[in-house]
């Protein structure tokens, strides 16, 4: 339920998005991440939001069933393409 600054490489914009479940920032701007650690700090409701809506994103989206089914109908699906 803690709010995450992240950058925005590899497969993290895709499990973060910005404003919504974290912040992202470009990486290796210092001043960048600088400012929004400041601006978590400084904003109690913001941090309090970005932490809930992430903690809600990541128990649906990472519970072990629902890993299980998402990983069940992925291999469904390539058993059936052939």
């Amino acid at each position: 339920g803690l709010p995450v600054i992240a950058t925005n490489v590899g497969g993290i914009p895709f499990q973060l998005e910005h404003e919504v479940t974290g912040l992202l920032c470009r990486a290796g701007e210092v001043g960048e991440l600088s400012m929004l650690l400041s601006r978590l700090a400084g904003d109690p409701s913001l941090s309090s939001r970005l932490g809930t809506a992430a903690k809600a994103v990541a128990e649906a989206r990472y519970q072990t069933g629902s890993v299980a089914r998402q990983t069940r109908e992925i291999y469904g699906l390539m058993l059936n393409a052939k």
